[in-house]
């Protein structure tokens, strides 16, 4: 059974030289995926299933930084290895969109202002570190290369 969901279409075809290559350590080359799919197509989601575990279970391993943000709410997370750091901003200004970047100037200009929360925390995993982070994804997070957790780490002087 899968642990992650299924790549969609879409996505498999844009990782096709990587799925070929996926099969090839399977044992099975362009003429035995066609015999497979003509022959015993119950063979084929197992093997989607699976290439899509790989490549999601590697997109975890790498990331470092996610981020999901609401107009009036951002959660900045860092994932460790054993733990995750999150910095929490909430904005109490009706006219600001933190999902937009101009907002952000604004944020970093006025970061002193009452009308805007910061918090932040570390605790340690719930589970295994790639399903805590694609529990997060699935919710609506993105990953980031980071640059507005380590700005208001910064900032905020977070250790």
């Amino acid at each position: 059974m899968a642990t992650y969901h299924r790549l969609s279409e879409a996505q498999l075809h844009q990782l096709h030289f990587e799925f070929a290559q996926f099969l090839a350590t399977q044992g099975i080359d362009k003429n035995k995926w066609d015999a497979l799919k003509q022959n015993e197509p119950a063979k084929i989601d197992p093997l989607l299933d699976a290439f899509s575990d790989v490549v999601w279970e590697k997109l975890f391993d790498e990331a470092r930084f996610l981020e999901f943000i609401t107009p009036q709410k951002a959660f900045l997370f860092h994932a460790q290895t054993h733990t995750l750091k999150v910095i929490v901003i909430e904005n109490e200004v009706p006219t600001l969109d933190l999902t937009q970047e101009e907002a952000w100037k604004w944020v970093l200009k006025h970061w002193e202002d009452s009308k805007l929360t910061f918090s932040s925390s570390i605790k340690k995993y719930a589970g295994e570190r790639n399903l805590v982070l694609y529990d997060y994804f699935k919710k609506g997070a993105v990953i980031t290369e980071g640059y507005l957790y380590q700005q208001w780490e910064s900032i905020l002087k977070i250790q």
